[in-house]
């Protein structure tokens, strides 16, 4: 009888997964929330092809794979600056947006309030694993391992920064409010590491439950910036286009359940 995990395999319908997190829903709502990191979740689904080899009599099973997912990973966050009395000043990260040293609240005659939301979401990822485990069990069916290699995905974020500003001077108040906007969309490059078991229910089928931690390179990634201001009371508003320059740093954490089937003998 062949070993159950030698030879090619691959995923089909391949393997459905999901990523979980404490992701937040909150857009500019809280009194004062200061959120210093976004998280992602949601579910993905994708198909794999590898190969195996069992390392003659003993129970070493060394193999490589490639898989590739579609994604429905997305969070919102929001760090609001509210304009309270004194005045306040912020050192922190603001999710994002990065480091930051903000000053806000009534300052004499004018008082100034801040939100800072972040939208971000990730749409599809590549992986190449190489992986060395140990078949156990019956004749040699439970299959757990270990697995490395590198990855790259697509990372959306769209930022919004909305500046609230209220000039009191007696007897008018003249108040205005300015809302920036940062969107970018890049690919990154990082390292994986998991682990994983499969049990071949036959010579051909086999499922099993993995874990990966992927991190990725910082990136310094360019945001196009929309900028726009309106006076509250006066008719129109003024709108100016830039880019701004932001520091990313990103991880995943997954479990993906797995579904494969053996090509040959």
């Amino acid at each position: 009888m062949g070993n159950p995990f030698t030879c090619l395999h691959s995923a089909g319908p391949a393997y459905i997964s999901a990523r979980t997190g404490d992701g937040n829903e909150k857009r500019c709502t809280a009194p004062t929330e200061l959120t210093s990191r976004q998280v992602i979740d949601g579910w993905f689904g994708g198909t794999q092809l590898g190969y195996n080899y069992q390392l003659g009599p003993s129970p070493i099973v060394v193999g490589t794979e490639l898989s590739g997912s579609i994604e429905h990973l997305k969070g919102t966050t929001s760090t609001v600056l509210p304009g309270s009395s004194p005045p306040t000043v912020f050192r922190g990260q603001v999710a994002c947006f990065g480091p930051a040293i903000l000053l806000y609240g009534t300052i004499g005659n004018t008082t100034q309030g801040q939100c800072y939301t972040c939208d971000a979401s990730e749409r599809w990822t590549l992986q190449w694993l190489n992986k060395v485990g140990f078949a156990a069990g019956p004749e040699g069916r439970l299959l757990t391992y270990l697995t490395a290699g590198v990855t790259a995905t697509n990372l959306h974020i769209a930022r919004t920064q909305s500046i609230a500003l209220t000039i009191s001077n007696q007897p008018t108040t003249l108040s205005s409010s300015v809302l920036l906007k940062y969107s970018d969309d890049g690919i990154y490059i990082g390292g994986v590491l998991g682990a994983g078991m499969q049990y071949a229910m036959t010579n051909h089928a086999s499922v099993g439950l993995e874990y990966l931690h992927a991190e990725y390179a910082s990136e310094k990634v360019s945001a196009a910036l929309t900028s726009t201001q309106v006076f509250l009371g006066v008719p129109g508003s003024s709108t100016s286009t830039g880019v701004r320059t932001f520091s990313e740093q990103f991880r995943t954490d997954s479990v993906r359940i797995i579904v494969n089937y053996k090509f040959g003998d």
